[in-house]
């Protein structure tokens, strides 16, 4: 019924994004997973040039589609494809790397994963610093999740510095420091991870909830 009245609206009104969304999930609950595809290809250009939160859910759904349908790479082709045709700033680039490099990681094609963290953080003025802190502080979560961990602790120590030195940045030394002291732990540098543990403040309990990981991939529903 939802599609059917979908198309209904499509006939006789202006063509609208939120329309095909929902025609989209249907088409996905029916397991037409072409159709729900090509829905979202079509709500990317009709949403414009501007990016939107609602772009957001898309394109995660545009990943996981593609997958079904094809390979994890095409999936990662496509999101690069349509990517290109949204004005982002660099808070939304790094969302939209974040979505991509976690699929990357669950599909085991996490190649070229550390290098665009890089060109991005290479892409900021130099006097951005701020951007360039919270990006490096996702890269460094990557890295733990690819298992390079020497890299995320070298990464993880310069965090920690710049934060303790910047008052602005203060607030997150609790969340650095328990990564950092599970980085540590794969290393098996359990005391100096204990040490880390002990400094962010974290109770004991809790600690597991801020070792880097990720939840696999699910279609994510739209609020229409």
């Amino acid at each position: 019924r939802a599609i059917a009245l979908s198309n209904i609206y499509n006939a006789f009104y202006p063509k609208r994004e939120k329309i095909y969304d929902m025609r989209a999930y249907a088409n996905y609950m029916l397991k037409n997973y072409d159709k729900a595809l090509n829905d979202y290809k079509i709500a990317l250009k009709l949403s414009g040039n501007d990016y939107s939160q609602k772009d957001l859910i898309r394109f995660g759904n545009l990943l996981l589609l593609k997958k079904k349908l094809s390979h994890a790479q095409d999936a990662v082709d496509l999101f690069n494809e349509y990517i290109t045709t949204k004005n982002m700033s660099v808070f939304e680039q790094s969302q939209m790397l974040w979505i991509k490099s976690i699929f990357k990681i669950e599909n085991h094609i996490p190649f070229t994963i550390a290098e665009e963290y890089n060109d991005l953080i290479n892409s900021l003025d130099e006097k951005d610093t701020k951007n360039k802190f919270y990006i490096s502080c996702d890269k460094a979560y990557m890295l733990y999740l690819l298992q390079q961990y020497d890299s995320a602790l070298a990464l993880y120590n310069e965090l920690i510095i710049f934060a303790a030195q910047n008052d602005e940045y203060s607030k997150n030394l609790q969340a650095l420091y328990a990564e950092r002291g599970w980085t540590k732990r794969q290393l098996g540098q359990n005391i100096e991870a204990n040490s880390d543990f002990l400094n962010s403040k974290i109770p004991i309990n809790d600690l597991q909830d801020y070792e880097p990981t990720f939840s696999r991939q699910e279609f994510v529903k739209e609020k229409f």
